[in-house]
């Protein structure tokens, strides 16, 4: 209302304007030449000008300074350095009394217009646009100033005061211009009289057709007041809702539905009187003992006065619409269960040659999901070699020049893996511009492989049964006819295109085998039962060859039908296996008389090993006993020098006995068997400790161990040796720390005896357990150099594995490694 209000006082405005500006020049014209005609007079009856009176116009001089800005502004109206403009110029009367009046007409009219519009505004309230008509009326009223001053200066050179006021005229003018720039365009949208008549017409117009259409809209329509009162209602709403030909306009929502009352729609209904937008896409109530399903909504109206003047209820009954919705939803679930199952694989494909729908089949054979099947075209998944056939065949097919076509084809798989395919696509046309092609997708892989792999295998067989010599052979017993392979022609030097009788194929065998081969046969036939066997035969050229003879009866309905198998040349294996054969007899009594002597010097090595055990024994223990004696008895007599060496005498003969007693262990061991059975090494190692390390127990720490597949015996050795080894080569440490743990392997134990010793340097790791060698010299650690070796050999008899890992002055780690299944 206000900018339409604006528009129709600018109209005003324009008007009255014109007047003025008639008015002032119908006014000013009499005066114009009534001046116009006193110069003429004045020109014909006046004296000339005395000029001598007066400064005569002439350019500055250079003497003349600037002035400052204070100087400037209070000289403004200084007039010494500038003539009167009559005095500048041949000015005659008619002239320079036209210019004046023009200057003072100019004056007036831009004196009269900012009065009118300080008039206007003054007696009706523009808004904003107040400030703007302020900046125009001084602009106007300083355009006006600038032509009076114009008029002085023909009288008074007040040309300080003139510049000042046009730079203020330009000042204001450039603002003027500028706020008017961003005004105009809005101002163009501002509506004629003719214009706002015409929008009143068409409210009404809107009002009477908003009427028509909320009464015969086929959604149930009502508006209702703040109050609650029905201020129209369609027909559909009192169709929807049973009150046909109730007068309804005027009554309250609770007179026409009191059992709304305490319900949530009078909350609903005091919401959107608050300023709220409600609604509901599907809601329901029931009616009848039925469920009605509806869609509603709420919306506020507004007054004249901007405030909410009540609200409007939408309703759509979607009752039909819903049960249709199911029973398609419904539709929708069988199609895609039936689509989704298929054992083939389905995409239906717009006109682009995209799939807009694929089904489980489809992604399981692509391997991509159907979010990444549908921004693809079938050209990115089909084998580069196989796309233009595809593609002549798709364009043929949308372009309605065939309804269908079948190919086989290749895939290509995220993963990169070829799918050979038989395509069926067909064109699906449902009687609107709605066309697309269902592909029917049967994956042959499998079988296309299975078929390269047979072409592969056949060609395998027949390269090998050229490099084997061996060929295929079949009797139809029904025909009485036989089949030869050329492999078996030639096994049999018989020209290929000889036909072989049934009874002429045994007569080939030599005749020492006939017989062998006769009854193979019919034991075949009788018992079902293969042959394979090893026969001479006499070729067709007389040459006797070893062949190898395979086959099987095949029985139909009960009854055998026919004899079918495989025919090797055999001969040059066979020549060797009998040369070989002759030469293993030969062979057997060597080694029958190797291993009689062998087992004589063993018996003969048993007799010496205890000889020198009973023999050595003796005369060491005579040379031990000797030297102690000596040494209790006269040790005080004797030099202490002998004292000494009798203690080495008695310490090297114990050494000899030790070295004698690993020697004979060492012996034993190879003749030993394992005696093989559960062995808990928790047990066996902490007894050993307790009988033979019970004072270094305290420094032996023991995790807990499996149950391990061995012999108790050689075991018990090999622990002994190990924990022996680790507590005299840590014995130089403050604290000596030895621990005894295993890891469990997929097949197998690791136990690890670690101890904090001295260590050695792995560089020698190969002389570690071969007998004798030792890798601390004897003042160091003494020992024999026999227990590692010992170790070794037993645990190689349990097929097992030893191994150390160490470095010098670190401490050592041996590790045994033995399977849980022997």
């Amino acid at each position: 209302m206000v900018k339409n209000q604006i528009s129709f006082d600018f109209y005003f405005f324009d008007h009255l304007m014109i007047k003025f500006l008639i008015t002032v020049a119908v006014i000013a014209a009499p005066f114009f030449f009534l001046s116009a005609k006193e110069s003429n007079s004045f020109v014909e009856q006046a004296e000339p000008i005395d000029l001598s009176s007066i400064s005569i116009c002439k350019a500055p001089s250079a003497s003349i300074e600037n002035p400052t800005l204070t100087s400037y502004f209070s000289g403004l109206l200084s007039t010494e350095n500038w003539p009167a403009r009559w005095t500048c110029g041949d000015w005659s009367s008619v002239e320079g009394w036209m210019y004046i009046s023009a200057d003072l007409s100019i004056f007036l009219a831009y004196l009269s217009i900012p009065i009118i519009l300080l008039w206007y505004i003054r007696n009706r309230d523009i808004g904003k646009g107040r400030n703007l008509v302020i900046l125009f009326a001084a602009f106007i009223l300083l355009c006006g100033f600038t032509h009076l001053i114009d008029v002085v200066l023909f009288w008074e050179p007040v040309y300080r005061l003139s510049g000042f006021m046009k730079l203020l005229t330009g000042v204001v003018s450039l603002a003027t211009a500028t706020v008017l720039g961003f005004v105009i365009p809005k101002a163009l949208e501002y509506k004629s009289p003719q214009e706002l008549q015409a929008e009143i017409d068409e409210r009404k117009k809107l009002q009477s057709q908003f009427e028509t259409f909320v009464k015969y809209s086929p959604g149930a329509t009502a508006m209702l007041d703040s109050e609650m009162r029905f201020v129209l209602a369609n027909d559909a709403y009192h169709k929807a809702y049973g009150i046909e030909g109730v007068a309804i306009v005027g009554k309250t929502m609770l007179e026409v539905f009191p059992e709304l009352k305490g319900s949530e729609w009078l909350e609903r209904f005091n919401q959107v009187l608050k300023g709220k937008h409600l609604s509901k896409e599907l809601d329901s109530y029931e009616s009848n003992g039925r469920t009605e399903y509806f869609r509603w909504k709420l919306e506020p109206w507004y007054a004249e006065d901007s405030n909410i003047g009540g609200f409007i209820i939408f309703t759509e009954i979607l009752t039909k619409e819903v049960n249709q919705e199911e029973k398609l939803r419904e539709s929708e679930r069988r199609f895609t269960n039936i689509f989704n199952k298929a054992q083939f694989a389905i995409a239906l494909v717009g006109d682009g040659g995209v799939p807009f729908l694929v089904n489980n089949q489809f992604s399981k054979l692509l391997g991509y999901t159907e979010e990444e099947l549908t921004r693809m075209g079938f050209e990115e998944f089909t084998h580069p070699d196989d796309v233009k056939k595809d593609m002549d065949r798709y364009l043929a097919l949308i372009e309605n020049k065939i309804d269908s076509y079948t190919i086989d084809k290749r895939y290509i798989t995220k993963s990169g893996e070829v799918k050979y395919v038989k395509l069926n696509v067909t064109m699906v046309n449902e009687g609107t511009d709605n066309k697309y092609a269902m592909a029917l997708v049967e994956d042959l892989t499998e079988a296309e492989i299975a078929k390269i792999k047979n072409a592969d295998m056949d060609r395998m067989m027949a390269e090998v049964s050229a490099v084997a010599n061996i060929g295929s052979w079949e009797v139809d017993i029904k025909e009485s006819k036989c089949y030869w392979s050329d492999t078996v022609y030639r096994i049999h030097e018989e020209d290929p295109a000889k036909e072989i009788a049934l009874e002429a194929g045994i007569n080939y065998y030599h005749p020492d085998h006939r017989d062998t081969i006769s009854k193979a046969v019919e034991e075949g036939i009788a018992n079902q039962k293969p042959w394979d066997l090893e026969l001479k035969i006499i070729t067709a050229k007389g040459n006797e060859k070893w062949t190898r003879a395979i086959g099987r009866a095949v029985y139909e309905n009960g009854e055998v039908s026919r004899l079918q198998g495989l025919f090797q040349d055999v001969d040059k294996k066979k020549r060797y296996e009998l040369e070989i054969e002759q030469s293993n007899k030969g062979l057997e009594e060597e080694v029958i008389d190797r291993t009689t002597a062998l087992e004589k010097a063993n018996e003969e090595l048993e007799a010496f090993s205890y000889s020198v055990s009973h023999d050595l024994r003796a005369p060491l223990r005579a040379i031990n006993g000797y030297s102690e004696a000596l040494i209790e008895d006269y040790s005080s007599e004797i030099p202490d020098d002998a004292n000494q060496y009798l203690s080495r005498i008695a310490s090297n003969s114990q050494k000899m006995g030790k070295l004698i007693d690993d020697l004979l262990e060492f012996s034993r061991m190879n003749r030993k068997k394992v005696d093989y059975q559960s062995v808990n090494l928790n047990n066996l190692i902490n007894r050993l400790i307790d009988d033979l390390f019970i004072d270094s127990k305290n420094s032996i720490t023991i995790n807990e161990l499996p149950e391990i597949i061995g012999d108790k015996e050689m075991l018990a050795q090999v622990f002994s040796n190990l924990i022996s080894n680790a507590i005299k080569y840590s014995s130089n440490e403050e604290k000596p720390e030895i621990c005894i743990s295993f890891v469990e392997e997929a097949t197998s134990y690791a136990i690890s005896i670690q101890d904090n010793g001295v260590g050695f340097d792995m560089e020698y790791y190969d002389k570690l357990f071969n007998v004798f060698q030792r890798l601390h010299s004897e003042s160091e650690f003494e020992g024999t150099g026999v227990g590692l070796s010992l170790c070794a050999k037993i645990i190689k008899a349990h097929n097992g594995e030893i191994w150390a890992d160490s470095e010098k002055g670190e401490g050592t780690t041996f590790y045994l490694r033995f399977k849980k299944e022997v």
